[in-house]
């Protein structure tokens, strides 16, 4: 019984492989199988009773674009994922909205291309640098920590220097997207006793050692931050800051931003002259 049907199953095989079983059927209404239709959602739809968020209503609140703190949109009402939502925020310069329910708590995070103007043309020195994201920071709080080596850091001891800031932590895939940049920035200024480049996170050093077991970042790297990171008001991540030779906030960016390495570097340059 068992042989017979290994022959039965063999026999199917060579029909269906056969030139003779390849003609072309005739097909009958009856045969005609309906396929269904997957409708994507609009960004209306996504965002039905949610209304956006102002930096005031978003207070604390500590914005993260990686698809699962919060859902994150495109303006087709695309969700955006994974590895999808990581090469679309470097394909494509954006700032972001938060939008939030009722009782104004955080529900979707919606990706918003820039204009044409507003997208910076690092080759082009007559463009300007693309604005920064709404913030409530007015000034650079003094702050005091030590880095992973030792080194101890403060506002007051960046006086007189340019001071390239970074904010981050160990699981934000758009934080882990932009360090190569960071890493080759800081590489050029390496020989300069005038810029100072220092990354907070609020992870801890045994996670960050880990972290960059893998992905070596090269800034001077404070550990355990999180009351820096709150008092610089940061609202989303990654968050990249240039301090002037004053301490004043010359630029500042939230978010990914495409080749973020060539806007900062344009923004020291000018400080520099």
């Amino acid at each position: 019984m068992r042989f017979s049907i290994s022959i039965l199953i063999i026999t199917v095989l060579i029909c269906f492989s056969c030139a003779s079983c390849k003609s072309k059927k005739e097909t009958t209404a009856d045969d005609k199988t309906e396929k269904e239709v997957i409708k994507i959602p609009t960004l209306a739809e996504r965002l039905e009773g949610l209304t956006k968020m102002s930096s005031a209503e978003l207070g604390d609140y500590e914005v993260t674009i990686d698809g699962k703190s919060l859902p994150v949109y495109t303006p087709e009402g695309k969700q955006l994922e994974g590895m999808e939502l990581v090469n679309y925020i470097k394909a494509n310069p954006f700032v972001y909205e938060v939008f939030g329910n009722a009782e104004r708590d955080p529900k979707a995070i919606v990706l918003m291309k820039e204009k044409e103007a507003e997208v910076v043309d690092v080759e082009d020195e007559e463009i300007p640098l693309p604005p920064g994201m709404e913030t409530k920071l007015e000034y650079a709080p003094a702050f005091t920590g030590t880095d992973m080596q030792g080194n101890d850091w403060s506002l007051e001891k960046l006086k007189g220097k340019i001071a390239v800031l970074n904010f981050w932590f160990v699981t934000c895939a758009p934080c882990k997207e932009e360090i190569p940049e960071l890493n080759a920035l800081k590489a050029k200024y390496a020989n300069n006793e005038n810029v100072e480049f220092i990354a907070f996170t609020f992870n801890e050093e045994k996670d960050v050692k880990e972290f960059l077991k893998d992905i070596p970042f090269d800034y001077n790297i404070v550990t355990g931050a999180k009351k820096i990171m709150d008092d610089y008001i940061v609202l989303g991540f990654p968050t990249n800051m240039v301090l002037d030779q004053n301490n004043d906030i010359a630029y500042q960016a939230i978010g990914y931003r495409h080749r973020i390495d060539k806007i900062i570097d344009k923004k020291i340059s000018e400080l520099l002259e």
